[in-house]
């Protein structure tokens, strides 16, 4: 007997790539500060007729020793006061500052940006003004960083390159390339045929994506979602109300088998009925494990005309099969526990119509996260491509 894959359901479609830009300014705010605290600079004391900065600045904890012109400047790079002036900043500023920095030359750092010099040394002379503090120490023939200009040039350095590794990263998650995905599963539904191949090609496609596994009961993968303890629930059906906020949609149905000693004359069968084994000790999931399969088996065996007399209830597959094995008993178990080879056992198909269990796929509604859009996508392909 054939597993049987359901047809694809509607896409679950996530909304557009976000803008990246807008974490500039986040970056900014928090890698200046980070980078700022970093120089680890010590506090100097500061005499009045020393001072050529701001007010605000001469009150700061942390200063940068300068020497500029004919006397001590001490410019002011403060983490605890970078509030200030960071909301008028933006990333240009600074690439500005890195570009004349770096070339030396305000004709040079213009032609590297792509735009005129005039303009970029009123930028430069604004960020001074905003900061405080000369960056620069001009001459007649070229141009040289002072102490304060190299302290800043760490530091915005270290913002634009923050800035960028946020704006990738953030590219990254509106596209579904990163992000973690958490995954609950029944211990059954690992068994599957579908589900391994679907997790190897989804790591397959998205390298930078975590997938995270969780195995827990079919009750308690609907809290898990409510709880947004997991991202997408794999399970059969649960014996508990469905929230509104919750989809839960078949995508698999499994035919039931039965697992039975190599040696038992019904093993003699190819094909069996629920009703031949009336006789027989079952070995089942737990009632209270919450995975449904137990109820199933009852439901099947009440359908036949009797009330199946449960030997054992375990919790692990590999156990029920074992058990079985050693002669304790026969289980009615999905067919994807047939990959379970162990000597001393046979699988053997059921005729009955109702012998079959399906695998649903449970998610919130409003999770439009790309990896899990990206999920079930895959999960309802390879469900569709299957004979």
């Amino acid at each position: 007997m054939v597993a049987r894959g359901l047809g694809n359901a509607d896409d679950v479609r996530g909304p557009g790539a976000a803008d990246a830009e807008g974490c500039d300014r986040l970056a900014v705010v928090q890698s200046l500060h980070h980078a700022v605290a970093s120089l680890q600079v010590q506090p100097v004391r500061v005499h009045r007729h020393e001072i050529s900065c701001p007010l605000q600045y001469r009150h700061a904890s942390i200063g940068v020793r300068s020497k500029c012109r004919q006397g001590l400047v001490y410019s002011q790079i403060l983490n605890k006061w970078h509030n200030l002036y960071l909301q008028d900043m933006d990333l240009r500023h600074l690439r500005y500052f890195v570009a004349v920095a770096e070339e030396l030359s305000f004709s040079r750092a213009a032609q590297r940006l792509h735009m005129a010099q005039p303009p970029l040394s009123v930028q430069i002379r604004a960020l001074e003004e905003e900061l405080g503090a000369s960056l620069f120490e001009r001459t007649s023939r070229r141009i040289y960083l002072t102490q304060a200009g190299r302290a800043f040039l760490v530091v915005a350095r270290d913002v634009l390159e923050r800035a960028n590794t946020a704006r990738t990263q953030a590219r990254k998650a509106a596209e579904g390339i990163i992000g973690e995905l958490v995954l609950g599963y029944t211990a059954s539904s690992m068994f599957n045929v579908v589900l391994p191949r679907a997790i190897r090609l989804f790591q397959h496609r998205h390298p930078e994506a975590i997938l995270s596994y969780r195995e827990m009961g079919s009750n308690a993968q609907i809290d898990a979602l409510e709880r947004r303890q997991i991202d997408l629930g794999l399970l059969r059906r649960p014996e508990i109300p469905i929230p509104a906020e919750i989809r839960i949609e078949p995508w698999y149905v499994s035919p039931l088998i039965v697992a039975l000693p190599a040696d038992h004359p019904l093993a003699r069968q190819s094909v069996l009925s629920v009703a031949d084994l009336k006789a027989e000790r079952f070995i089942a999931y737990p009632r209270d494990a919450g995975i449904g399969l137990y109820w199933r088996v009852i439901a099947l065996c009440r359908a036949s005309g009797f009330s199946p007399h449960i030997e054992r209830e375990v919790q692990e597959s590999a156990s029920i099969v074992s058990l079985v094995a050693a002669g304790a008993g026969v289980s009615i178990v999905p067919s994807d526990f047939s990959c379970i080879q162990l000597p001393g056992v046979a699988y053997r198909e059921l005729k009955d119509e109702l012998a079959s269990s399906t695998l649903y796929m449970a998610f919130r509604l409003e999770n439009q996260d790309l990896p899990l859009q990206n999920f079930v996508r895959l999960l309802r392909d390879l469900t569709a491509a299957m004979p």
